[in-house]
């Protein structure tokens, strides 16, 4: 019942977050929340990683790696993360040999480290809400709607940031 579903790690250099992320049809929302929830603790439980999921996932990645640098655009972006993350630039000559050295037993600190406790995620549905909340109740889960602007709709709700006012230039 999904579209195509995907997880993976969003680092910088002072912070990150796990994410997982799927598009669903709006009948199987709760169902898909429940199934990635499920995932996130069978995979630091009953169904730890293996090594040909490890193998798996390297292969991909490093299959994937040359597209990173595929136009001028795209190196000038990976050079500028690894500014910004204050790496050197030979960082990335080194990456490949670093993720063929990751064993499923490094794979698997890492999924226990960052994917539990699941209560710490948070969930982000977008749709449509009288369609969706009746499902999403059952989850017992607080639920905080925000408009398609990110305003709160409910007064618990926290506010959304608001952009500072530009400044008006000084007559001449």
């Amino acid at each position: 019942y999904t579209y195509g579903a995907r997880a993976g790690f969003n680092r910088w250099r002072q912070a990150g977050f796990y994410g997982l992320s799927a598009s669903v049809k709006a009948d199987t929302t709760k169902a898909s929340i429940d199934e990635m929830l499920g995932e996130l603790k069978r995979v630091s439980g009953e169904k730890p990683i293996t090594a040909q999921e490890r193998d798996e996932a390297v292969g991909g990645m490093l299959l994937g790696f040359p597209g990173r640098f595929e136009r001028m655009a795209s190196v000038a972006g990976q050079l500028a993360a690894l500014a910004l993350d204050g790496r050197d630039p030979d960082w990335y000559r080194q990456w490949p040999e670093k993720v063929k050295a990751t064993s499923a037993e490094d794979a698997q600190a890492a999924a226990n480290r960052y994917t539990q406790p699941v209560e710490r995620f948070v969930i982000i549905v977008a749709g449509d809400r009288a369609a969706l909340e009746p499902s999403l109740k059952t989850l017992g889960l607080p639920i905080v709607p925000y408009d398609a602007q990110g305003n709160p709709i409910d007064a618990k709700a926290p506010p959304a940031k608001k952009k500072a006012p530009a400044k008006k230039k000084a007559a001449k």
